[in-house]
C-alpha cells in the first residue's frame, strides 16, 4: 500500500507542472492566452506584466549644406547657408554674389556639410575660407593660414554654419 501511494505521489508531482504549463496556453513571455470564441483555438495577446519596452525609433538626420562664393578682386562675399543639398548652396552662393555686383568674376570658393566655414581676409590682398565644425575652430584655421602665409592684419570676415537637421 505505501508502494502504491508513493508510485501515486510521484505521477501525481510529474503530471502538475504539465497541468500548469498547459493552462499557460504555451504563450511566450509577456503573453497571455486569449480565446476569441468556445469553439476556436486559443491564441496569445500581449499582456502579462512581461512585454518588453518598444523599441525607440532610430534619429534620422538630414544633411545641410553652406557655400561661400567671391568675386575676390571686387572685395564681394555671397554666402548660402542650411540647403538641402551642395549644388543647391553653391547656386545660391553665385547667385548672392552676383546680385551684390560680381557679376561672372564670381566663383564658389568653399562648401561645408553639416559643419561651418568662415572668410578670413588681410590687408595684403590674400583671403581665406576654411571649413571646420564650429565657426570657432573655421576662423583659427583660417587666420593661422593667413598667418603663416605672411599676410599682415589678418581678421575674421565673415563665418556661419549649416547643421543637420533632425527628421525624426
Amino acid at each position: 500500500m505505501k508502494a502504491m501511494l508513493l508510485v501515486i505521489g510521484i505521477q501525481f508531482s510529474v503530471l502538475v507542472p504539465c497541468i500548469e504549463a498547459h493552462a499557460e496556453g504555451g504563450c511566450p513571455p509577456g503573453m497571455l492566452p486569449f480565446q476569441f470564441a468556445p469553439n476556436q483555438p486559443p491564441s496569445c495577446m500581449p499582456g502579462g506584466g512581461q512585454s518588453q519596452a518598444p523599441r525607440p525609433l532610430p534619429e534620422v538626420w538630414s544633411d545641410r549644406f553652406g557655400a561661400m562664393a567671391t568675386a575676390a578682386w571686387l572685395g564681394i562675399l555671397g554666402t548660402a547657408n542650411d540647403l538641402k543639398s551642395e549644388e543647391a548652396a553653391r547656386e545660391a552662393a553665385l547667385e548672392d554674389c552676383r546680385a551684390k555686383g560680381g557679376g561672372q568674376q564670381c566663383k564658389v570658393d568653399r562648401t561645408y556639410r553639416n559643419g561651418c566655414g568662415a572668410l578670413i581676409v588681410s590687408s595684403t590682398e590674400g583671403y581665406y575660407t576654411p571649413s571646420a565644425a564650429t565657426p570657432q575652430r573655421a576662423e583659427e584655421l583660417g587666420m593661422e593660414a593667413c598667418i603663416k602665409a605672411g599676410d599682415k592684419d589678418c581678421r575674421a570676415a565673415y563665418s556661419a554654419c549649416s547643421f543637420p537637421v533632425r527628421m525624426q
